[in-house]
């Protein structure tokens, strides 16, 4: 009877490997969870960093009844808009909604990429888009 208490104590090779494969189907799981939890992350991080640029213009505006031609004009209010995100796109329009080329600039659109296609806040672009309070007459805000 001691004799058959002592080959008991270990698991089998098929236990350890039924153990393994639940732990490997476990990890397939999590991972891509892991993967959109960053996705998601730095997309937050690209929308905080638009708005807070969508501030500085609207602070600009107030101050110049106009938007900058580019965000450079931004450095002069110690906030350097081009450090912020490079893949951040800012485009001045006119009256007629076309690009603005020299001042005044009544609107203005902050583009920026996201990576996660799912977020509620995506044009068709796959594109985070905010655009000024100051819309030309007419014009549509998205």
């Amino acid at each position: 009877m001691q004799n058959l208490i002592n080959r008991q104590k270990g698991f089998t090779l098929i236990e350890l490997l039924v153990v393994i494969v639940v732990i490997g189907i476990l990890v397939a799981l999590t991972l891509p969870n892991l993967f959109s939890a960053q996705e998601r992350a730095r997309d937050t991080e690209k929308k905080n960093d638009t708005r807070s640029v969508s501030l500085q213009l609207e602070s600009y505006w107030n101050d110049n009844q106009t938007y900058p031609v580019d965000l450079s004009a931004l450095d002069s209010y110690g906030y350097n808009a081009a450090e912020v995100n490079e893949e951040l796109t800012y485009a001045p329009l006119q009256d007629d909604e076309t690009a603005c080329t020299a001042e005044p600039c009544v609107a203005y659109e902050l583009i920026v990429p996201l990576e996660n296609e799912n977020d509620t806040d995506v044009d068709e672009n796959g594109n985070y888009v905010v655009t000024s309070i100051n819309r030309p007459s007419g014009a549509v805000a998205q």
